[in-house]
């Protein structure tokens, strides 16, 4: 089973520069709202494929950005839980 992940960044203009750089290299990723039990506020998270996890966690050490985490969501009965991993 293929499990899916969310990356949380400082800020919103992180998140599009991760995005933007992320759609240039292929990945298969969405841009959403982060969590609301995560984080407060109109925060952007990047949703992707767990295959893609080097890709991103490369091109965030490369472009020196800051995060506030890296989660796995897992589906629970009716919705999802979080669980941070980096």
């Amino acid at each position: 089973m293929k499990f899916k992940y969310l990356v949380i960044l400082v800020s919103n203009s992180h998140a599009i520069l991760l995005y933007k750089n992320l759609l240039r290299k292929g990945c298969r990723i969405e841009l959403i709202s982060a969590p609301s039990n995560i984080v407060r506020g109109c925060a952007k998270a990047i949703r992707f494929d767990e295959s893609d996890t080097d890709i991103v966690v490369k091109e965030i050490k490369n472009s020196k950005l800051l995060v506030k985490g890296i989660y796995k969501i897992v589906n629970e009965n009716n919705g999802s839980s979080y669980v941070l991993i980096s």
